[in-house]
C-alpha cells in the first residue's frame, strides 16, 4: 500500500545523516517531500553521496560538516 504522508513545507535536521540510519532517514524524509539538513562529523564522502541522493529528489538540502576537535564521541 503506498504511503499518503507528504512532508512538503516541513524541514528536518538529521544528525549523523551521512551513514547508516541517519542516511536512510535523510533519504526517506526527502522522498516524502521534506527539506533536509544533514550533519556529519568526519565522513564528507558519505555525506556527499547522501546529498546527491536527496538532490535528485529536488528537495532543499544543506550539509553541515564538523571537524571541530571538541566534537569527539
Amino acid at each position: 500500500m503506498p504511503t499518503k504522508i507528504r512532508l512538503s513545507a516541513k524541514r528536518a535536521l538529521v544528525t549523523g545523516g551521512s551513514r547508516g540510519i541517519g542516511a536512510a532517514s535523510s533519504l526517506a524524509l526527502a522522498q516524502l517531500g521534506c527539506d533536509i539538513s544533514i550533519s556529519y562529523r568526519h565522513d564528507a564522502q558519505a555525506a556527499s553521496a547522501v546529498t546527491s541522493g536527496c538532490a535528485r529528489l529536488r528537495t532543499w538540502l544543506r550539509c553541515i560538516g564538523s571537524a571541530w576537535p571538541w566534537c569527539r564521541a
